[in-house]
């Protein structure tokens, strides 16, 4: 059963702020993990949509994916404005859906992300990058500390209960911007290591496909089937004089 009792309702943070804070300095190597691995994904994915809500930078993303599609719900230019739990987005009518620190500051988290997982179609991604509630670099950030605290773990359930198969999340930016530009080495150990304490997580969840019952489907095979053809049967002479003398 899903905890949903301990999310509670946050002050509003519109999409505007998260994108200045990510524009800042301090976010820079942050920003760039983040790219790099949305990037690495969507080449590997194809299709006719990327479905992007409230984008966090004006990226234009490289990809075999043939449109991209900016809904959400702030002033910034959007293909689409609408209200988070209520897309403009026929079902199964997206080839990857990307969520990039948008259930940190939703209203509610678990509806935002099951409007993303009904715009995917069956085998189609979402792809979603949250902050790691347990990395002590957003400790005293007003910024995050307004959001909820969302950890991978219980970001994957949801994913699992919503018909997703998640791939093993991972983790990026484990020390703050001064300590990479001093220890880069401990770094690059860090994130070869991938423990579950980054500054951010990074998760990819492909759609599941589910097939008609089995039952079903036989009994439509079933229905326009001939009865099997028999051979007449014939009762040799010796059997037949034995069979009159018992009776």
């Amino acid at each position: 059963m899903l905890n949903l009792a301990r999310i509670k309702p946050r002050r509003a943070v519109s999409s505007a702020e998260l994108r200045h804070w990510l524009a800042s300095p301090r976010a820079a190597a942050l920003l760039q993990a983040e790219q790099q691995w949305l990037q690495e994904r969507l080449q590997r994915c194809f299709g006719s949509y990327l479905l992007v809500y409230n984008a966090a930078t004006d990226t234009c993303w490289q990809s075999d994916i043939r449109h991209q599609v900016h809904v959400g719900t702030d002033e910034q230019v959007q293909d689409a404005i609408c209200s988070e739990c209520l897309w403009p987005v026929q079902p199964d009518g997206a080839d990857v859906v990307l969520l990039q620190h948008s259930l940190e500051f939703a209203g509610s988290p678990y509806d935002l992300l099951r409007e993303a997982a009904q715009a995917v179609r069956p085998g189609g991604y979402l792809l979603l990058i949250g902050r790691n509630p347990w990395w002590l670099g957003f400790a005293g950030n007003r910024l995050w500390r307004r959001g909820h605290r969302l950890s991978a773990g219980r970001v994957s359930e949801w994913l699992a209960v919503l018909g997703f198969a998640v791939e093993t999340p991972r983790f990026a930016h484990y020390l703050p911007a001064c300590g990479q530009r001093a220890l880069p080495r401990l770094e690059s150990f860090l994130g070869k290591k991938q423990w579950p304490l980054g500054a951010c997580y990074m998760i990819a969840a492909r759609k599941q496909v589910h097939a008609a019952p089995a039952q079903r489907q036989r009994n439509r095979r079933l229905k326009g089937l001939l009865p099997m053809p028999v051979a007449q049967q014939t009762i040799k002479p010796d059997i037949a004089e034995e069979q009159c003398k018992h009776d």
